[in-house]
């Protein structure tokens, strides 16, 4: 109750700072749902029984903290912000995405990274989460290969694009960072508000490369969830308080 309390709180007065921005659509980066996940599922020894002539360790389910407070003090600090900005989404107010394309990076890794395990919880794991369709066309290949899932193939479809703003962002951010290119360029043609991330660097390359008047054309800010909170005004949520630690309390509150 504390933690619904508090979350409506976190976004007392957005919508109103909201219906003046007009645009409410957002691109969220992978990294932001890796971010969006609280908790995860891990076993939990109680001990070991006899049954029978035989020993057996018994384990229950239990939830346990996932978040970076303990190695990366600034991820920490953004992930406070997701929870408003979630439930935002998850009434309406705000417009928030994915693509294909970072659907597509996301089959590199457990399934769990990224929406939680089944007793995890992660934020954006909802049918509110729509997807962007790609402003390009992929060629449909008739055979599936291992090839066809690797990052490299992914770079290789990106490489081929041959619109004059992806090649000149592409340019300046590197081609080590195509897919970020890729991504803030298709945030930029669906005409998205914000491309939503945790990642420094490209948040400051993208900040730098305006500062000097360079990739003008493009309408799509770059920004962490800190900074975008404080566009809508919406603010920090104690993650503490939206965890569940009792074990089995997922099954039971579903």
């Amino acid at each position: 109750y504390l933690a619904r309390l508090q979350v409506r709180a976190s976004v007392w007065g957005s919508s109103a700072r909201l219906r003046r921005l007009l645009n409410t659509r957002v691109l969220l980066d992978n990294s932001i749902l890796r971010l969006g996940v609280l908790h995860r599922t891990v076993a939990v020894s109680l001990g070991e029984f006899q049954f029978g002539n035989s020993r057996h360790e018994v384990t229950i389910p239990h939830l346990t903290h996932d978040n970076f407070r303990a190695h990366e003090r600034w991820l920490s600090e953004q992930q406070k912000f997701l929870p408003s900005i979630a439930h935002l989404g998850e009434a309406g107010l705000l417009d928030l995405f994915t693509s294909a394309e970072l659907q597509r990076e996301t089959w590199q890794h457990k399934p769990s990274k990224y929406t939680g395990d089944p007793y995890g919880s992660s934020l954006f794991a909802s049918n509110w989460v729509g997807v962007l369709p790609s402003p390009v066309r992929r060629s449909v290949s008739r055979i599936m290969s291992d090839y066809d899932w690797t990052t490299e193939e992914q770079r290789d479809f990106f490489r081929t694009i041959r619109d004059a703003e992806f090649i000149e962002l592409s340019r300046y951010i590197g081609e080590k960072h195509i897919s970020d290119a890729f991504h803030i360029w298709s945030a930029h043609k669906i005409d998205c508000h914000t491309f939503l991330t945790v990642d420094k660097k490209l948040i400051n390359v993208v900040q730098t490369l305006k500062g000097q008047g360079k990739i003008n054309w493009l309408r799509t800010q770059v920004q962490c969830p800190k900074e975008f909170a404080g566009l809508i005004g919406s603010r920090p949520v104690n993650i503490d308080h939206l965890l569940f630690s009792d074990p089995l309390l997922p099954i039971l509150r579903k």
